[in-house]
């Protein structure tokens, strides 16, 4: 694959999240030059670059803020455009990359790029993971879904339990509303297993917060990124 992806992509940043590798998330998008891009993109290879935008500093363009350098390669799987203008993209990660040089910030971002290798889990990860997720199921209804109405609970459970491991660890980041820096880090972990592992260290934060907060409840919700 890493041969077919051009060195050089369109940039779609983020404030506040991420795509993990095997995710699909929705988009809505609404700046001029994003459209742009994206109509661009749909004409050629479906491939953009999308990485977790910095915090935007006073009096900054918020097209224009720095991006971290490790974000995910993702592929346009389905687009909507609207009559209010805006338009909708399904993006689906697909590696790992490490961005490098900007070379174009007008009509729209292209950087540089580097794609990691294909991330593959041997039997004994496989089991890891298993049982790991098992964990944080169970953990997840004790603490946040057992409170809940018996329909939102049985819902929340079903989503967890249903979920494809690829996505778990995005839904997880929905339900404790993990912060762009956390996010973040779990991107950059090599591997499913190690980002798992990095999300329930910061699940086990939370229940800690939350031993000392007892008030503190956080819903399932549904995601969606606007720009």
């Amino acid at each position: 694959m890493t041969k077919s992806v051009p060195s050089q992509l369109p940039l779609l940043p983020i404030p506040g999240s991420v795509i993990y590798p095997g995710v699909e998330i929705p988009v809505s998008l609404s700046a001029p030059r994003l459209i742009r891009m994206v109509r661009d993109v749909l004409g050629s290879h479906r491939l953009m670059v999308v990485a977790l935008q910095e915090e935007i500093e006073s009096g900054e363009h918020q097209g224009d803020s720095p991006v971290e350098t490790v974000g995910c390669l993702c592929k346009i799987a389905a687009s909507e455009s609207l009559p209010n203008g805006r338009f909708n993209v399904t993006l689906m990660g697909l590696r790992k990359v490490i961005i490098g040089m900007e070379h174009q910030k007008f009509p729209y971002r292209i950087v540089e790029i580097r794609v990691m290798e294909k991330e593959k889990m041997s039997p004994h990860e496989m089991a890891a993971f298993k049982n790991m997720r098992q964990w944080m199921e169970q953990r997840l209804y004790q603490v946040w879904l057992q409170d809940m109405i018996p329909g939102i609970q049985k819902s929340g459970m079903e989503r967890l339990t249903r979920v494809h491991d690829s996505n778990f660890i995005a839904l997880v980041g929905l339900i404790l509303r993990f912060k762009g820096n956390e996010v973040q880090r779990i991107l950059e972990e090599d591997g499913a297993l190690a980002r798992l592992m990095r999300t329930r260290q910061f699940f086990e934060q939370r229940l800690l917060q939350r031993s000392r907060n007892t008030d503190t409840d956080l819903p399932l919700e549904e995601g969606e990124h606007t720009h």
